[in-house]
């Protein structure tokens, strides 16, 4: 999914916690949601050894590559973040953020039932083919 729809997705999201005075949980679930697709970065440094900030590379660029690593792009990354949160409550905000951000981008993408799972991923040497 495109940046511009996670940030709207996102910011859909958030405005509920701002408008009941959470404006910390609300920013988190705002950041993550949108900001989680920085580990397109690893992917695109792994694949061409350089780091790019365009967003055509970074997003809509990824079918073209044969590794899918992103590691953020992960059900463990969601667990982490849950149990953050009872350290950090805000962070439950991250959760909703990312949950909702891999949920749109395993939709659009249709990504394989297990690709959410950075381990799954890993046995299969990150390949773009086991992903999608």
């Amino acid at each position: 999914m495109k940046a511009r729809y996670h940030a709207m997705v996102s910011i859909v999201l958030a405005l509920p916690f701002i408008y009941t005075g959470r404006f910390y949980t609300g920013l988190m679930c705002f950041l993550f949601g949108v900001f989680m697709d920085v580990d397109h970065e690893v992917d695109f440094f792994v694949e061409y050894r350089r780091f790019t900030l365009s967003a055509f590379d970074l997003s809509e660029g990824l079918q073209e590559r044969s590794l899918c690593i992103i590691p953020l792009h992960s059900i463990e990354f969601v667990i982490l973040l849950g149990i953050l949160s009872r350290i950090y409550p805000c962070l439950i905000g991250g959760v909703i953020g990312v949950s909702v951000h891999l949920f749109f981008d395993g939709a659009i993408n249709r990504m394989k039932p297990f690709s959410p799972f950075f381990v799954y991923r890993a046995i299969n040497n990150f390949r773009r083919d086991a992903t999608f």
